[in-house]
């Protein structure tokens, strides 16, 4: 049972859309008790998906300052840039298909909802990089390979800033 140290007071109002305790020079202490929910899981996920978005976008940015200075090893970069972001993917994937495998205690159908998204956009990301005029025998201008890798990486769930 919790028992308050300070007695009952209604709040006043100067506008009657803002309110407050007239507490004026005496400032209590408060000590609020509640529950949360867990979103370790949730969380997870997000930066997990936002440490592959950073990696791809910082890489990218290496890549076309290579390509900008006109240095022989932006090919190179690229790749591995793509190798990476690919590994990344299918790292997550991985997990998160353990994860979601392994339990459904505490996940709510939004949350299933929300990990079907992430994993299908993923994949189609990867499907759309192994595509990508790089990943081919034939050769062709980076600056092609670069911007046809940068237009979708804007619908990517790494995009969305409704995560919790």
């Amino acid at each position: 049972m919790w028992h308050s140290t300070t007695p009952p007071m209604k709040p006043m109002t100067n506008d009657k859309i803002y309110y407050f305790l007239p507490f004026w020079d005496d400032k209590p202490c408060l000590y609020i008790r509640s529950f949360f929910q867990d979103h370790r899981r949730r969380l997870y996920n997000s930066n997990a998906i936002a440490a592959i978005a950073l990696k791809l976008e910082e890489g990218l940015s290496e890549v076309s300052s290579l390509m900008e200075e006109e240095d022989g090893s932006a090919e190179r970069r690229l790749k591995e840039v793509l190798e990476e972001m690919m590994s990344g993917c299918g790292q997550y994937l991985s997990i998160a298909r353990a994860s979601s495998a392994a339990s459904t205690g505490g996940r709510t159908k939004l949350d299933k909802e929300r990990m079907r998204l992430c994993q299908r956009e993923i994949v189609s990301g990867v499907g759309y990089i192994d595509k990508t005029p790089s990943r081919q025998h034939f050769p062709v201008s980076l600056y092609v390979v670069l911007r046809s890798i940068s237009a979708p990486v804007e619908k990517f769930p790494w995009n969305s800033s409704s995560e919790v």
